[in-house]
């Protein structure tokens, strides 16, 4: 299970209120999933694995439709019902791929998943989804952060502000998603922020191969099924 590079020095809302815990907001909010990656260390189609009795994109897709008005899969399918695109060229990378879903989304906000998170909380999307301001802010993400680094696909982001500056890092050449945060000013969720709504941060498990997908069905694991 991967380890993402060293988060760095992004920007950080410093308004007050972004640290504390709002009510549930009304606001609509939308969805992209990232289902499109090559896999190649998976061996296979990984949206494809099963998991609990789905694969891992329909689980992701269940997972987050209570929250998302729209939700968009950029990858070669999708769950009936679910908007489906893909990008103009071949897969170039998860900001590529989040820029694309973002196109097609008309929310002010939106998660932008991995759907490779079998473990993901529902209280842990719903506690992300409570931090979106439901007045004007220039707060342009919500990123949790574990100890060891950011989670930029377990996240949400201000769609237009979001596209704008993904765009413009795609047409410099830059693809990583941690550039992209450099960009944003960020509500970082922190350990003791999520901790409550995901004790374990099961959520941030992620399978790369068929057998990091297998160790994560275990007995101890399906409580959070």
């Amino acid at each position: 299970m991967r380890q993402t590079d060293n988060p760095g020095p992004y920007h950080i809302a410093q308004n007050p209120k972004y640290h504390e815990k709002n009510d549930m907001t009304s606001l609509p909010i939308g969805a992209v999933i990232l289902a499109g990656g090559k896999s190649r260390r998976f061996r296979s189609d990984k949206a494809s694995a099963r998991f609990a009795g789905n694969s891992l994109l329909e689980r992701t897709v269940n997972l987050v439709r209570p929250l998302a008005t729209e939700i968009v899969v950029v990858g070669p399918w999708a769950p009936e019902g679910v908007l489906q695109v893909r990008e103009d060229e071949a897969p170039a990378g998860p900001l590529a791929a989040l820029t694309c879903g973002l196109t097609h989304l008309h929310t002010t906000w939106a998660f932008g998943l991995a759907c490779d998170y079998p473990l993901l909380r529902p209280s842990l999307l719903s506690y992300l989804s409570s931090l979106v301001p439901t007045q004007h802010s220039t707060l342009s993400a919500i990123v949790p952060r574990t100890v060891e680094s950011a989670q930029p696909l377990l996240a949400l982001y201000h769609r237009k502000t979001t596209h704008t500056q993904a765009l413009t890092l795609l047409q410099k050449g830059k693809r990583s998603l941690h550039a992209l945060l450099n960009t944003l000013e960020i509500r970082w969720a922190l350990p003791h922020d999520w901790q409550p709504y995901d004790p374990e941060g099961v959520s941030f498990l992620d399978a790369d191969t068929p057998e990091e997908l297998a160790q994560l069905k275990t007995p101890e694991n399906q409580q959070y099924l």
